[in-house]
């Protein structure tokens, strides 16, 4: 579930840098937001997701460089979108971006797995 937790991580970003206020998405709210999106992710606390997201961040410059691209490719995205853009929440946002980068099967797509490091 790496690639959906750092997506949320990302969607939390996302919100931040639409709003004209700082918005401070906290990791309680990552973890219910992931909560109501995939069941089998109920047994993972706020913790265990700060330690997921903060260990796939410390590989290196490359990941911090992949999230800001997404981040902007979100944006971009939605900008696009006007008036259809998904609300400044965590659930609306996650559920684009899980849209934007998911297969069906709730899986990286192969063209971009093996780019990612998300993984």
């Amino acid at each position: 579930h790496t690639p959906q937790l750092i997506l949320a991580y990302i969607s939390a970003l996302v919100m931040d840098r639409r709003s004209v206020e700082k918005v401070q998405v906290t990791y309680p709210e990552i973890r219910d937001a992931l909560h109501k999106q995939y069941k089998s992710s109920r047994d993972k606390s706020a913790l265990a997701v700060q330690r997921r997201v903060t260990k796939v961040l410390k590989q290196g410059k490359q990941v911090h460089s992949t999230v800001d691209v997404c981040v902007a490719e979100i944006l971009q995205g939605m900008e696009a979108l006007g008036e259809g853009a998904p609300p400044n929440t965590l659930d609306a946002v996650l559920e684009y971006t899980l849209d934007k980068y998911l297969s069906q099967d709730g899986t990286l797509p192969s063209s971009s797995s093996s780019s990612t490091p998300f993984s």
